[in-house]
Parts: structure tokens; sequence; C-alpha cells
């Protein structure tokens, strides 16, 4: 009987570890795709930002400002 019960034992650990380590490889996973994510918004961010004019120029629709 107490073998029975140390056998079951057993195999509800080994179960336990296997959704454990299920578990973290899907948080790798998940962490891969997040930091891929980030860099993309990072790019998208760059591309979006508007390019340092060249001259001076009014805020109201990049027409030159008076001197």
């Amino acid at each position: 009987m107490a073998s029975e019960q140390h056998t079951a034992e057993l195999k509800q650990l080994r179960d336990e570890l296997a959704k454990a380590q299920a578990r973290g490889e899907e948080a790798a996973r998940m962490r891969g795709e997040l930091d891929t994510l980030r860099a993309q918004n990072d790019a998208l961010l760059a591309a979006l930002k508007p390019a340092k004019p060249s001259g001076k120029t009014s805020r109201s629709g990049g027409v030159p400002a008076s001197t």
C-alpha cells in the first residue's frame, strides 16, 4: 500500500515538473516575442520621428520664419 502511494506521488510530481517545464519554455518563447515586438516598436517610432529641419521654420506648417 505504501509503495503504491509512493508511486502515485512520484507520478504526480513528475507531471507537475513536466507542466512547470512547459510553462517555463512558454514564458521564454513569449519573452523572445516581446523582445521582437519592442525592437519593431522602436524602429516604427524612429521612422515616425520627424527629421530635424535644416533651417529655421515657424511652428505653423513648416513655413520659413521671418527674421
